[in-house]
């Protein structure tokens, strides 16, 4: 995973192997995890909310946690929760940076479509 580069719920429910349906209700229960929404509404994961995913779903899943010991293991262990701010720089207040973060997330989109047509096992 690259560093800036944000994924589609789709994507991340395939990396993980879980449910879209799974990562839209964790989302409204686990305190620590906030993915960036965009302005149409579509979520948006970092790759430090994708390895927050992976470590939910061992807990969740292998070790038989409940999602109020989800929430305590996580505030307990010290595993930051990430802003939609930190992740994303503070809002923008100029049309030139709007511009950038428009040309950033058309970037993400296009990495994202060629690593699935590259991966694309048919």
């Amino acid at each position: 995973m690259l560093k800036n580069l944000t994924y589609s719920i789709g994507h991340v429910a395939e990396m993980v192997d879980v449910s879209q349906s799974t990562l839209r209700y964790w989302e409204t229960v686990i305190d620590r995890l906030n993915p960036v929404k965009t302005a149409g509404g579509s979520r948006r994961y970092t790759a430090q909310d994708i390895e927050l995913i992976q470590k939910l779903k061992v807990l969740l899943h292998d070790e038989g946690y409940t999602i109020k010991g989800v929430n305590k293991y996580l505030a307990t262990h010290h595993i930051p929760s990430v802003s939609t701010e930190e992740k994303t720089g503070p809002p923008s207040v100029d049309k030139a940076a709007d511009g950038r973060e428009l040309l950033e997330n058309i970037r993400a989109r296009l990495q994202e479509i060629k690593y699935i047509l590259e991966n694309d096992e048919e």
